[in-house]
């Protein structure tokens, strides 16, 4: 015999206990042999039949008595036998969703209310290991001396039937496989009563769910049950119920990989898990860890396997950094990013112009390992820095400026030959981006400036056109002081000269800045950038703009 703990609401308490008999057959009542084997019974007691109804499931019918014991005082049993009948539509409905599920005889006795004295926190379920096919599955109802829930009434009938269902469909249930057994139970018991409450199953797991595993928690596994449900259906979980009976632990790495596990443990904290019902599972407020994050720091963790590691990041305001992964052998860690979508390591997280709180876990289904997550501050951070995140475009009058610095450049010579030169902005767009993970590009996007140069009654006109960008890193040393430190050039110039009629085009990479880092000063506010010092810009006219922030 095999005893597994089973909980008691407020009011009732459930108990099933499984004999082996003869397929088809019922115990007999007037046999205290058989009497003796119903949780709740004295030794004094004996049976009498009540009601007996009919339970459509996923393998046939089967009877469905309900007795009651004679040495008991009793009062309402036909309210309670009204709702046993009233519940086996759903309850077989339940199990047909899932296929092939299904039990064989069932009796349901009603204890008495004297004899729940000392049941009361803790109901049990008594099975026993058949060598042959059983038939009847005995679920004792317990009348608590302080009333009862209807609805929790209704929700354990359906999870104690289930415990049947799963003698006969899956075999003996063994203790170390409870994890499953209950947490499927709970789980049917919301197929079969959508509208019943959690019983405070779904904290329990939030809570215990940050350091123990799967396998190390019963009724709490209802959360997964929900979860699976949502990805594999009814029939789904059946079969994986099927599984795990047959090859116990290692279906669950064959169904739950980590990948898959990784994909539960994003549900959960982000309360996309629902019941059969529609009922939400609250989104995870518990964490492993709880930490700040305002310089650089190495976050070791552990992870273990079916462990829903998670910890809450809370990013100091006004700073950038790179957060990095360590080894982590068969492990999955990852960090919400900008979007709220998880994203795998490295990873840039920018506090500007407030803080921000990020989570990250670290999954695995396969051995334990560890890892550390490191936290690298880049640059000094501040205002200054998070005022120059962000994407920004030319004024017109710098575009002016740029156009005037090619009459700088050519006006003296044409000037020495008697002529004259003029340059103006003819064409496309200019922008400046300082991105938050420490990356930025002067990009040109079509930008063109034609140049007239008028000598002896005739002029030749040439229009530079340049697209691409310049690609830097950045920090910001003070105040009002940067550097930057190139690293890639693609912009291209299209040159067309034109003299009378004759137009001749031909086109060029920029040469690029000759040296590969150097410094910038800049003066920003939220809506307004002038800048000196970046390669490619003109020393004229140098402010930038951007729409004010959203709020």
């Amino acid at each position: 015999m095999h005893r597994f703990a089973r909980y008691a609401l407020t009011g009732l308490g459930l108990v099933l206990t499984l004999a082996p008999l003869p397929a088809h057959a019922f115990g007999d009542c007037s046999d205290p042999a058989y009497v003796a084997t119903l949780d709740g019974a004295t030794p004094t007691s004996t049976c009498e039949e009540r009601e007996t109804f009919s339970l459509v499931h996923g393998r046939g019918t089967s009877a469905v008595r309900v007795v009651s014991l004679t040495s008991a005082t009793h009062g309402e049993d036909g309210e309670w036998i009204a709702r046993v009948e009233r519940n086996l539509a759903g309850i077989g409905a339940a199990m047909q969703s899932m296929g092939a599920v299904g039990t064989g005889e069932i009796t349901i006795v009603l204890v008495g209310k004297e004899d729940a004295e000392g049941n009361e926190g803790e109901a049990g379920i008594i099975a026993s290991a058949p060598d042959s096919a059983r038939s009847e599955c005995a679920v004792s109802i317990y009348k608590e001396p302080e009333g009862y829930t209807e609805r929790h009434f209704d929700f354990l009938l359906a999870h104690e039937i289930f415990h049947c269902a799963q003698f006969v469909t899956f075999g003996l249930i063994s203790a170390n496989e409870l994890w499953w057994a209950e947490g499927s139970a709970e789980h049917f018991a919301h197929m079969a009563v959508p509208d019943a409450g959690d019983f405070d199953w779904y904290a329990d797991f939030d809570r215990r769910s940050t350091t123990e595993p799967l396998t190390a928690m019963q009724y709490e596994n209802v959360v997964f049950f929900h979860w699976l449900n949502q990805q594999v259906g009814p029939d789904g979980v059946a079969r994986f119920l099927a599984a795990l009976a047959a090859q116990g632990d290692a279906a669950l790495r064959t169904w739950v990989d980590t990948q898959a596990w990784a994909a539960f443990t994003e549900a959960l904290v982000e309360g996309r898990i629902r019941s059969p019902g529609g009922v939400t599972v609250p989104a995870a407020t518990t964490f492993t860890g709880d930490y700040i994050v305002d310089d650089t720091v190495d976050l070791p963790i552990d992870i273990a396997p079916y462990v829903a590691s998670r910890y809450k990041l809370r990013f100091d305001k006004e700073k950038h950094f790179e957060v990095r992964l360590g080894t982590a052998d068969g492990a999955l860690v990852r960090l919400q990013d900008d979007a709220a979508t998880w994203s795998d390591l490295p990873l840039f997280v920018s506090t500007c112009p407030d803080a921000v709180t990020r989570i990250a876990y670290g999954v695995t289904a396969d051995a334990p390992t560890a890892a550390t997550i490191s936290f690298v501050k880049l640059g000094t951070g501040g205002a200054a820095a998070c005022c120059l995140e962000g994407a920004w475009t030319a004024t017109p009058e710098t575009l002016a400026g740029l156009a005037s610095f090619g009459a700088e450049q050519g006006g003296p010579a044409a000037a020495m030959a008697g002529g004259e030169m003029s340059c103006s902005y003819s064409g496309g767009a200019v922008r400046l981006t300082f991105a938050g993970d420490g990356y930025g590009a002067l990009t040109f996007d079509g930008h063109a400036t034609a140049c007239t140069a008028r000598m002896h009654g005739q002029s030749i006109t040439t229009t530079g056109t340049r697209s691409g960008s310049f690609d830097f890193t950045w920090t910001v040393a003070d105040g009002e002081a940067g550097r930057a430190s190139y690293t890639g050039n693609s912009v291209v110039w299209t040159m067309a000269i034109k003299l009378g009629p004759v137009v001749q085009t031909m086109s060029n990479p920029d040469a690029g800045p000759s040296t590969r880092t150097n410094g910038f000063a800049f003066a920003c506010t939220e809506t307004t950038l002038d800048i000196l010092g970046l390669y490619g810009l003109s020393t004229f006219e140098n402010r930038f703009t951007r729409p004010p922030r959203a709020p």
